[in-house]
């Protein structure tokens, strides 16, 4: 498990059916192979979504769903009655061949680099009450909550959840107005495949940023001084680029509500530079 959810009164554990093999584990050391070498993808398990009382640590409720990989929950929420929580989910672990050492070496020759992360932003929504008679279903119907997600309360007493689609693009590394809105609802979040992407999680619709030969990393959300919207702020990025300019860098500012450009650094560096995932913010100089 890369990430968990919290919100007010629960904490949110994902558990996929990617697990260690502990043989496998004990012969790698041995032959001083990687970790990775020792996972195992179990295609036929159904992915558990755990929601787990803050208060007492005790499981509150159960759910299960169809088999996922997932490195980083979006945000989570109560709702009503509900947990909404929306993840970046990918239908197995396959991408993490794109971290090898080669995968990486290769990432600015190699154009289909980007296709690799094929993971989609998927919505639960995950009742926290027991259902009242008029909204119990069998295996073969279904009830519809307030977004599109379908929830099965099976004869064997288990909730199946059918999500819903956020945004039919590749998102990873997921941001959003955290000082405001993590772990509370929300509208908009931002992500990078191969480009900037904004998403807005109410309307289904989002915006990208790309250019020829760039790649950006991890989108960096700060908040404008007195914020009249919860997007009102700008999109930080730092950029690498390829084919022949592995030397050059930059950082790309963007109006995260226009998704225009608003300005840019670029400069050279002595050697190479690798792309970065991650980053952060602080106003405070140290």
């Amino acid at each position: 498990m890369h990430t968990f959810g919290i919100t007010d009164h629960y904490f949110v554990v994902v558990e996929q059916p990617l697990t260690v093999s502990v043989p496998s584990m004990i012969k790698n050391q041995v032959t001083n192979s990687p970790l990775i070498e020792s996972l195992r993808w179990y295609k036929d398990e159904q992915t558990v979504i755990y929601l787990i009382r803050r208060k007492d640590g005790k499981i509150h409720k159960t759910f299960v769903a169809e088999a996922f990989f997932y490195l980083h929950i979006i945000n989570q929420y109560e709702e009503e009655n509900n947990i909404i929580l929306d993840i970046c989910t990918y239908r197995d672990p396959s991408m993490l061949d794109c971290m090898y050492a080669e995968s990486l070496k290769n990432i600015q020759k190699n154009p289909d680099y980007a296709k690799m992360f094929r993971g989609r932003p998927l919505r639960f929504v995950l009742p926290f009450a027991d259902p009242t008679n008029n909204h119990s279903v069998d295996e073969n119907s279904g009830l519809l909550c307030s977004t599109q997600t379908i929830i099965y309360h099976l004869n064997n007493k288990q909730i199946f959840v059918k999500p819903e689609l956020l945004c039919d693009l590749g998102c990873e590394t997921p941001k959003l107005h955290y000082e405001k809105h993590m772990g509370r609802p929300y509208r908009y979040f931002y992500a990078i495949s191969s480009d900037l992407i904004k998403v807005d999680t109410v309307n289904k619709t989002w915006k990208t940023w790309n250019e020829k030969n760039i790649f950006p990393s991890e989108p960096i959300f700060v908040p404008a001084p007195e914020p009249k919207s919860e997007d009102d702020g700008v999109i930080l990025s730092s950029l690498v680029w390829g084919k022949g300019l592995e030397n050059q860098v930059g950082v790309i500012i963007l109006d995260a509500i226009t998704w225009k450009e608003l300005a840019r650094a670029e400069f050279t560096t002595p050697s190479a530079v690798p792309k970065c995932l991650h980053g952060w913010f602080t106003p405070k100089i140290f």
